[in-house]
């Protein structure tokens, strides 16, 4: 599985995310090319720049599960955090700075898989 070996060279977690999975390396393939078509971060942004916080709480909440399943742990734990403070009614303390850089990390990680699959 030289794909998968490449995956992890990124900081994918692979092995986990495969696990996860039940071990089924392509329905973890699928997602992945699912992942680079998704754009569950720009709803999300878009929901809550508007002040649409379920909006923004279903698609950041959809993109957790994606970056879990990947193996994007450190996103993954982002996307936890943005998701818990928004069932909890508290939108401005951390989720500002931490979808700054959890879109800084998404688009990095679409940028390089983009370079590695296509």
């Amino acid at each position: 599985m030289e794909k998968l070996d490449k995956l992890k060279k990124l900081g994918l977690d692979v092995d986990n995310a495969l696990a996860r999975l039940g071990g089924m390396s392509d329905l973890y393939l699928g997602i992945l090319d699912k992942f680079l078509e998704d754009n569950s971060f720009d709803l999300f942004e878009n929901f809550f720049n508007q002040g649409l916080y379920e909006d923004a709480l279903r698609n950041i909440h959809a993109l957790k599960g994606i970056l879990y399943n990947l193996g994007m742990n450190e996103e993954g734990d982002m996307a936890q955090i943005i998701v818990n403070d928004l069932r909890a009614n508290n939108y401005m303390e951390r989720i500002p700075k931490v979808s700054k850089k959890l879109k800084k990390n998404y688009l990095t990680y679409k940028k390089k898989l983009n370079k590695l699959l296509k």
